[in-house]
């Protein structure tokens, strides 16, 4: 007697399924053709897919991202099943919205780790600036190259494009501008207008007449005013972001004696910040920090200055010089909830101060003669030599530098 078989096939539909970990329902099938008489019986490994019948649904959403090796076999002869791959695709930028600085040389993206997409990532921004694709769950980019303001930065999938997530980066910059002129901007754009004019006894900005522009040294000071302006960009930033003034000097300042009547003698008179420079920030009630509703500027006011009289400048002869070079940096620093303080902006002024001794009364404004008192920005290295001497004294008399001058 000729005896029967029942002929099992089993087919999935579908050979490689890619699904997204954010969508509640995905769907796997066998094909037509199948025949499982005791029906078809669905897991997977790892666990989480899993049913019977011919169409199983699942919920992406409920599972661990990653690759899942399912395999559907008749119930009542498992040792003929047919196996797929299904991926449960995850794409999750942790943050939703990042500030950098535009002076950062670079700057980073990341996605959370258990993103998960075998095929790499692909990034994108409006508008245009922040791109990249590949494996890697991180984008590097610079800051510096990109104008400032808000990009909505989207990274996708490359197996499944509808499979991502998006967050906000802002560029911020501030663009620094020295003003030595005319007056010190007023209240209410700049906070700070009332401390900073009476420190000085007047709101003028630049070279001031000898003996002004000091009210801790009535009557001694030879000084220059000015403020240093930060523009921020874009305008009205989260009160999240702070930013501080910060102050840098390297000092040195000489004595040019006429030694015997035959012969210029150069010696250091004091110096401050050498080899490394001062944080010089003074106190803050002379500087407005937060960028002002009408302009967005920020505002730093300095009236560095010299005190001729002082020292040993009352033991010169009429007709010796002193000359003092002032090398800023001037910063801005910035954070953003309460983090950690770093550089947003930079910029170099160099004070130049030179004064003669003229009379002995007394009186610093009868005594000393305001040459130069200028501001600008520039570089100084802070040293004196017999170019810059011979440009003070003029004639032919030699020039001595002393070696310590400059040390």
């Amino acid at each position: 007697m000729e005896k029967e078989f029942d002929v099992v096939h089993v087919a999935i539909e579908q050979r490689n399924l890619m699904v997204c970990g954010k969508d509640n329902s995905a769907y796997l099938n066998v094909t037509d053709d199948t025949h499982a008489p005791d029906g078809v019986v669905w897991t997977s490994r790892p666990h989480g897919i899993h049913g019977h019948g011919n169409s199983i649904s699942f919920r992406p959403s409920q599972l661990v991202p990653g690759a899942y090796t399912v395999k559907a076999a008749n119930d009542g002869t498992p040792s003929c099943p047919d196996v797929c791959e299904v991926h449960v695709i995850k794409v999750n930028i942790p943050t939703t919205n990042i500030f950098v600085c535009a002076e950062d040389s670079l700057a980073s993206l990341s996605l959370s780790g258990d993103s998960y997409s075998p095929g790499g990532y692909v990034w994108s921004s409006t508008p245009d600036g922040i791109s990249g694709c590949g494996p890697d769950q991180t984008i590097t980019f610079v800051p510096s190259n990109l104008p400032p303001g808000k990009y909505v930065v989207q990274c996708q999938s490359a197996d499944l494009e509808d499979c991502l997530d998006e967050c906000e980066v802002n560029v911020i910059k501030v663009d620094l501008e020295l003003k030595n002129t005319g007056t010190i901007v007023p209240y209410p754009e700049n906070d700070a207008y009332y401390a900073q004019s009476s420190s000085a006894g007047t709101d003028q900005l630049g070279p001031l007449p000898m003996g002004q522009g000091r009210a801790d040294f009535p009557g001694q000071a030879y000084t220059a005013p000015i403020m240093v302006i930060g523009a921020v960009s874009p305008p009205s930033v989260p009160a999240s972001i702070e930013f501080r003034w910060k102050r840098y000097i390297t000092r040195r300042s000489w004595y040019i004696k006429q030694d015997g009547g035959t012969n210029w003698l150069v010696t250091q008179r004091s110096k401050r910040g050498v080899p490394t420079p001062d944080d010089d920030t003074g106190s803050d009630v002379f500087n407005d920090p937060t960028p002002s509703v009408a302009q967005s500027k920020i505002y730093m006011y300095d009236c560095s200055g010299l005190l001729p009289a002082a020292g040993g400048g009352s033991s010169l002869s009429v007709g010796d010089f002193i000359r003092e070079e002032k090398a800023f940096r001037y910063a801005v620093e910035w954070r953003t909830s309460g983090g950690t303080w770093s550089e947003c902006s930079t910029m170099n002024v160099g004070q130049v101060i030179v004064t003669k001794r003229t009379n002995t009364t007394g009186v610093v404004a009868n005594d000393w003669e305001d040459i130069e008192n200028s501001n600008e920005t520039v570089t100084l290295n802070a040293t004196i030599s017999e170019g810059e001497v011979r440009s003070m004294v003029g004639g032919t008399l030699p020039i001595t530098i002393h070696p310590d001058a400059n040390n």
